[in-house]
């Protein structure tokens, strides 16, 4: 965790013995000494969160630098530590969730809440939110207000919205693979065999098909 204290050394600018206290410890000790390293990426999130609400000012491009500069594999997205490194998956999450189509939105940002949820993550209900903002964007796309994903898709092309085949093809049995499993349609999306790797596909899957819809709805209006 060499990198969390190199870090925080750099942001204020302070040596190991300035590092303020933190309930009568000093983080440093706990850094090196006790720390999880969930704990330590908690610290990181609430310093971020204090500094924009004390100083409106967003320190999480700064962290991002730090993080790649020390060869770490997390990011911030959204004042969001997240395993998510690549560059161009991080982007289409970003869109996504700057769109002006606040359903879309609202619902990716839950999405990833709740994919890194260090305490309490829920994937399945993840996957639910990332569908959610697809569905969210067809029903605005056809003017609709509960059409399902597998509908709207269908339902896309019958009113002059093309989707490449293949494209359509593979969210239709995205869609299908959501519906086999037991309980994120179902049940509150409760399903405790979703992993982790699978809630986090789809965010990035969902992010970037919804920013393809929102393209290709905004150029033909």
């Amino acid at each position: 965790m060499n990198f969390i204290i190199i870090s925080i050394k750099r942001f204020f600018c302070v040596t190991e013995d300035e590092i303020p206290y933190n309930k009568k410890q000093p983080i440093i000790d706990g850094i090196k000494n006790s720390w999880e390293y969930y704990d330590i990426l908690s610290l990181i999130e609430e310093i971020v969160i204090w500094y924009n609400k004390a100083f409106y000012q967003d320190l999480t491009g700064i962290f991002n630098e730090l993080f790649e500069i020390e060869c770490v594999g997390y990011r911030f997205i959204n004042r969001q530590i997240t395993d998510i490194i690549n560059d161009e998956e991080i982007k289409e999450i970003q869109e996504a969730l700057n769109t002006k189509y606040s359903a879309c939105s609202e619902s990716i940002n839950k999405a990833l809440n709740l994919l890194y949820n260090r305490e309490s993550p829920d994937y399945s209900n993840s996957v639910k939110e990332s569908i959610s903002a697809i569905e969210a964007i067809c029903n605005i796309i056809l003017g609709t207000k509960n059409a399902t994903l597998g509908e709207a898709l269908k339902n896309l092309e019958k009113n002059g919205f093309e989707i490449h085949s293949a494209m359509k093809n593979a969210f239709i049995s995205l869609y299908g693979y959501t519906s086999d499993k037991s309980g994120i349609r179902h049940n509150n999306g409760v399903d405790e065999n979703t992993t982790f790797e699978e809630a986090k596909y789809m965010l990035v899957s969902c992010s970037a098909f919804l920013n393809y819809l929102i393209q290709i709805y905004e150029k033909n209006n």
